[in-house]
């Protein structure tokens, strides 16, 4: 149940900082919202690589790093769609 939950946070605990991989950020952070709905989330991402996008004509061909990162996209797309289904 969300409530028991609040009962391993200290007494008077508004802020809780949320730890993941930027590609689960969105999730986890809804998912959190449903335990605690007093709190506020704080984003502490982690492994996220931001570079400069080089525009080259080799870009438009398909890689299985590219392939790789859709899929992630796309399993958290379903995961999110199932928890507002769920929850």
């Amino acid at each position: 149940h969300p409530y028991q939950l609040n009962m391993f946070l200290p007494v008077g605990v508004k802020r809780i900082g949320v730890v993941t991989s930027l590609i689960h950020m969105p999730r986890a952070i809804k998912i959190f919202e449903n335990y605690f709905d007093d709190k506020t989330f704080i984003a502490l991402p982690v492994g996220a690589v931001i570079e400069k996008p080089h525009y080259r004509f080799i870009g438009i061909i398909p890689s299985v790093g590219a392939l790789s990162n859709s899929t992630a996209t796309l399993h958290e797309w379903i995961g999110i769609i199932w928890y507002k289904i769920r929850y």
